[in-house]
């Protein structure tokens, strides 16, 4: 085979399954669009605070990937949590109920770095697979790159998976 520039998969930075049908990363880039399309994804959730790169936006709309915005702040510890804010619940909430329907999958979350925002969605997911606390936050300390985010865990830690919306006939099999 000769591999050129053009046809080596490079996937996003931080780039993961979390569960059949569902993978996170960091912002996705030109360099990564090959890899992108060879996965197939249906649907793509972007954890942030700002708006999406044009360029990826483009890839999406050129290969019919429903993009959902999903804002929400990075926390500023110590004063400010993730808790403190109904909107940041709201998005956590929202982006776990996508999560859980199986007609967006292959689904794709990612924040600019894949670390803390999607880790507190992720974390959340694992609470409501019944992982215990210990293995959640070690899950998160690994992608975080070893920062702790304090207010995160905080907030992941309380969550108990209200306002969660999943409908029985597209749960996915390993929730």
């Amino acid at each position: 085979m000769n591999m050129t520039v053009e046809n080596v998969l490079v996937p996003p930075i931080s780039f993961a399954m979390v569960a059949p049908g569902v993978y996170r990363s960091g912002h996705p880039l030109r360099l990564n669009f090959n890899f992108l399309e060879k996965r197939k994804f249906k649907t793509i959730i972007y954890i942030a605070d700002q708006d999406y790169d044009p360029e990826t936006l483009a890839f999406c709309t050129t290969h019919n990937i429903t993009l959902h915005l999903t804002p929400l702040a990075p926390t500023k510890e110590p004063f400010q949590t993730l808790s403190s804010s109904p909107n940041s619940t709201h998005s956590i909430t929202h982006a776990l109920s996508l999560l859980l329907d199986t007609r967006n999958h292959p689904v794709l979350i990612h924040s600019n770095k894949g670390k803390h925002r999607v880790g507190v969605v992720v974390a959340c997911l694992r609470k409501l697979q019944g992982w215990s606390l210990a293995s959640v936050f070690d899950e998160y300390a690994r992608f975080a790159g070893g920062s702790k985010g304090e207010a995160d865990l905080c907030f992941v830690e309380a969550f108990g998976g209200e306002g969660v919306e999943v409908e029985e006939e597209y749960k996915p099999e390993w929730l």
